[in-house]
């Protein structure tokens, strides 16, 4: 039995439902009031949802309590075998359709008894099979989790082993159950041996000491590639330009006797403007001739000098970026001399090579003065090109030596990871644990081809069964108890194998069938599905959801009597309605059984401004009320009063808050205005009380009847939302509207006002 619906959640206008402690837990038999769009049909879907199996309608999330099967959410309603069945608009439009044709209705025959009898030894049989399989797949659950469990404590045991060891054992640093069971594969053979676990550990502990040993990192050498006869012929040239004169680079441009002279002169009276010798102003022309003589001369030696500067920098040898303790023993005394030599001939060259940069930064300073400088680098350039092959050479004899260790350490690895393997698989006791899951998965998978023959034979027994003279009989039998007369009955069509709905007087297919023969037929098919196939409905949770709507008091109460006559032995019964009258009928029959309130909150202090149904004990106002007048006045009273500019309205606010008004203006209008039949002028009437007898509404007091009357006319229909093309002026206007309503009935009613308002 289901005790409680612990849990609604984004399902529909359920935003979130949580059950409150103080609700009453789920009975045998569970009534439910609520007005239209308060939710009603949404929770009814939630049975659907069960009934099925999956979620059809709504994707939201559910968690529901029952006192056998405990607690169950919506995402896993596969295997839950619920006899549940639910009458609501899914059921007829699933079954009925448009009421004149209906599907298929499968009854047993009375005249077969051994197939019969056949049938309810394998019913019993089945049930035998259900509850094995249960125990069944619990054990295999437990075998899988058992086995599961042991994978995973065996991976991380051997992952903190490869922890601990480091270094190359690093690439077992995600070492996982996945790892774990690939290994199993791998070492199939190895784990079928019989190896004794001391030896086994023994070499484990050996296989890590031998992984202590220090190997050396790759050695990145990276010295300038060195271009000897470059660099010969960059201290040739700067030599050449260190013995260069400026009078050698203009002789052809002046006597030799003449430069001399010239040379000091220029060299006295640049930048000057009157002679040292005569104190004669210096010309411009003589100037720009001294000029052009020896400043452009000047600059391209300066040029040159800097270019060479630039190279002969860039030609000193960097330090070494290694040292001997980088290499292995059997190459350190080798390493360690070609290091030295290195360091030796490198401070020659770049003592040489720093001896040229300093006297060209003299030329620099003396242009004019020839500098001599005699170097000899070929054979320093020669024996460091020597040295640095010897160099690479070694490194590459270093790599080898590492490389050789690195496989040597990953194989020990490796070597190691299958005897943790062996270990954990043989002494965890793991291929026992996969022996049982073997022998689980076997028992289920044998259990389930048993369902599948036993399935085939029982839907043969029941097709043998069918009895279609039967099932009509039955069903016109009920169809007539239910409307008090016999002008419709069901009719099987061996043409299209299927049943009709026809008028007996013509024997034509029912058309314009009235709400109480819908209902009736709804009633009467509902019963005869969930007597299908001989099922108990002892054994069934029945839902009904508003399972009558705008029919007569004579139909209502054939609807009460209906579920009360054929429905009252059921298992479980939950009836959802918006129908006072009819939920009184419930109250009273079933006083000592829980009942409920649908309703919604919409706009009161919801952050997010919509509305969000809810679940709770049916107030005693409902309870005690002999009508439900009062409730539906405070419905719409508390509506204006905690309406505010931010509220969110929906489509739905509309449809639920027109149907209230409609209601409570119908109820008051039924005692304060006499033969009155026509809505409108009802409004009209109640607008007159108190009034003189010819009192004739003002235009504003007849457009506010106008306005009430287009609203609570066009959206407080169940089915058909009635559009007169004006009923959009509303959209924006409902909290005017309704205090339109309720300034009416003060207006109508002073008195009868203030006592609703202290009635709250």
């Amino acid at each position: 039995m289901i005790r409680k619906i612990l849990k609604i959640q984004d399902y529909g206008i359920f935003r979130y439902f949580s059950w409150n402690s103080n609700l009453k837990d789920f009975d045998s038999v569970n009534l439910f009031y609520g007005l239209n769009g308060s939710g009603k049909s949404t929770l009814a879907t939630i049975f659907d949802d069960i009934k099925n199996g999956d979620q059809r309608y709504y994707h939201g999330e559910f968690k529901i309590d029952d006192d056998q099967i405990g607690v169950f959410s919506s995402s896993n309603l596969n295997n839950l075998n619920y006899n549940l069945y639910v009458f609501d608009t899914h059921f007829i439009n699933d079954n009925i359709g448009e009421f004149d044709q209906l599907k298929g209705i499968v009854y047993l025959s009375e005249s077969n008894k051994e197939t019969k009898e056949k049938l309810d030894a394998l019913k019993i049989e089945r049930n035998k099979l259900s509850a094995k399989q249960t125990n069944l797949n619990r054990a295999y659950n437990e075998s899988n989790k058992n086995l599961d469990n042991a994978y995973i404590s065996a991976a991380k045991s051997i992952k903190e082993e490869f922890h601990v060891i480091g270094g190359k054992a690093n690439i077992y640093s995600n070492y996982n159950k996945a790892t774990f069971q690939q290994a199993i594969k791998n070492y199939h053979d190895f784990l079928l041996e019989q190896h004794d676990l001391c030896d086994i550990l023994k070499r484990i502990d050996t296989l890590k000491a031998g992984l202590k040993d220090e190997i050396k990192d790759a050695i990145s050498f990276e010295i300038q590639k060195f271009q000897a006869r470059e660099l010969l012929n960059q201290a040739i040239a700067a030599q050449g330009i260190l013995s260069t004169k400026i009078k050698s680079r203009v002789q052809d441009k002046i006597e030799d006797a003449l430069f001399s002279w010239l040379e000091e002169g220029y060299r006295i009276h640049k930048d000057e403007k009157f002679c040292h010798y005569c104190g004669n102003l210096i010309s411009q022309e003589r100037q720009a001739f001294l000029n052009q003589l020896f400043d452009t001369e000047l600059q391209e030696l300066q040029n040159q000098i800097l270019d060479i500067q630039t190279k002969i920098q860039n030609s000193l040898i960097p330090e070494l970026n290694i040292s001997e303790s980088m290499f292995y023993s059997s190459l350190r005394d080798e390493a360690q001399k070609s290091i030295e030599k290195f360091r030796k001939i490198r401070g020659t060259i770049n003592t040489a090579i720093e001896q040229i940069l300093s006297k060209l930064k003299d030329k620099q300073k003396n242009p004019f003065d020839s500098i001599e400088l005699k170097i000899e680098l070929e054979a320093e350039v020669k024996e460091i090109q020597q040295i640095v092959g010897k160099i690479y050479s070694l490194i590459q004899s270093n790599t080898a030596i590492t490389q050789k260790y690195s496989d040597a350490q990953i194989a020990a690895i490796k070597e190691i990871e299958k005897l943790l393997v062996y270990c954990k698989y043989v002494g965890g006791n793991i291929s026992s644990l996969e022996n049982s899951l073997k022998k689980a998965t076997s028992a289920v998978k044998d259990l389930e081809v048993e369902l599948v023959v036993i399935d085939n034979q029982i839907a043969l027994c029941e097709n043998d069964l069918i009895d279609v003279i039967k099932a009509s009989s039955n069903f016109n039998d009920l169809l007539s108890r239910f409307l008090g007369r016999k002008e419709l009955e069901l009719k099987y069509d061996n043409v299209s194998k299927g049943y009709r709905i026809i008028r007996r007087e013509s024997g034509n297919s029912a058309q314009f069938l009235s709400e109480g023969e819908k209902t009736a037929i709804a009633f009467v098919y509902f019963l005869t599905k969930v007597r299908e196939n001989g099922n108990d409905i002892k054994n069934s949770i029945i839902v009904f959801d508003d399972p009558i709507s705008s029919l007569d008091s004579n139909h209502l109460f054939n609807a009460y009597a209906f579920i009360e006559a054929y429905f009252g032995e059921c298992r479980q019964l939950f009836v959802l309605t918006h129908n006072f009258n009819f939920f009184k009928l419930l109250r009273k029959k079933h006083q000592k059984s829980p009942m409920y309130l649908i309703e919604n909150v919409h706009l009161i202090g919801n952050t997010d401004g919509l509305r969000n149904a809810s679940i709770a004990n049916l107030p005693k106002s409902i309870m005690q009320a002999s009508s439900e007048y009062h409730y539906l006045f405070e419905k719409i009273y508390k509506f204006h009063k905690n309406y505010s500019a931010s509220t969110e309205i929906e489509f739905d606010d509309y449809m639920q808050m027109a149907n209230t008004c409609r209601k409570v203006v119908e109820s008051f209008a039924a005692f304060k205005v006499q033969n009155v039949n026509n809505l409108l002028q009802k409004i009209q009437s109640l607008y007159k009380c108190g009034q003189a007898q010819d009192y004739k509404l003002t235009s504003q007091e007849q457009n506010k009847c106008e306005r009430i009357y287009r609203f609570i006319n066009a959206f407080s229909h169940d089915s058909v939302f009635e559009d007169s093309g004006e009923t959009d002026i509303v959209f924006g206007e409902l909290d005017a509207i309704v205090s339109d309503v309720l300034a009416l009935i003060e207006r109508a009613d002073k008195d009868h006002y203030t006592a609703l308002l202290n009635s709250l």
